[in-house]
This record gives structure tokens, C-alpha cells and sequence, in this order.
């Protein structure tokens, strides 16, 4: 997700590409003749949260405090 937020709040002249074969994020990988990526170098832009796979969790339906739960916090 750095490789996505880099290259969405880079400026006009630089972008940041993606190569999900060496899991690298490289700045203006135009520049880079011989820096080759297997799978092919991808926009940042392009990546969204799916492409990391992360675990659905979900908060629990309903949450009921005691004095058992009660912390005491001290400054």
C-alpha cells in the first residue's frame, strides 16, 4: 500500500511502479533500463486494498460494560 499512496500524491513529473514478482515499489521506473520485473512494472495507482488480501473482521454485534471491565487510570 506505500507503492499506492506514494504514486497517488506524487506530482505531474514522478510515479511510482509496482513489481509484484520482487514485491518492490520503485520512483520514475522509466528511468531504470535494465531494472526488469517479471510480472511487469504496474502503477501504483492501480493497486486497491483487494490486492493485499487482508482478513474481513467485523466488530461484535452488541457490547455490554461491567465494573469488572472498568479501568482505573492513574496520571
Amino acid at each position: 500500500m506505500y507503492c499506492r499512496r506514494m504514486d497517488k500524491n506524487s506530482g505531474f513529473l514522478v510515479s511510482y511502479s509496482y513489481c509484484a514478482t520482487s514485491d518492490e515499489c520503485l520512483k520514475d521506473a522509466w528511468n531504470y533500463i535494465n531494472r526488469d520485473c517479471e510480472a511487469g512494472w504496474l502503477g501504483g495507482k492501480s493497486y486497491e486494498l483487494e490486492t493485499c488480501n487482508p482478513d474481513p473482521i467485523t466488530c461484535p454485534e452488541e457490547f455490554i460494560s461491567s465494573e469488572s471491565l472498568y479501568g482505573s487510570y492513574l496520571n
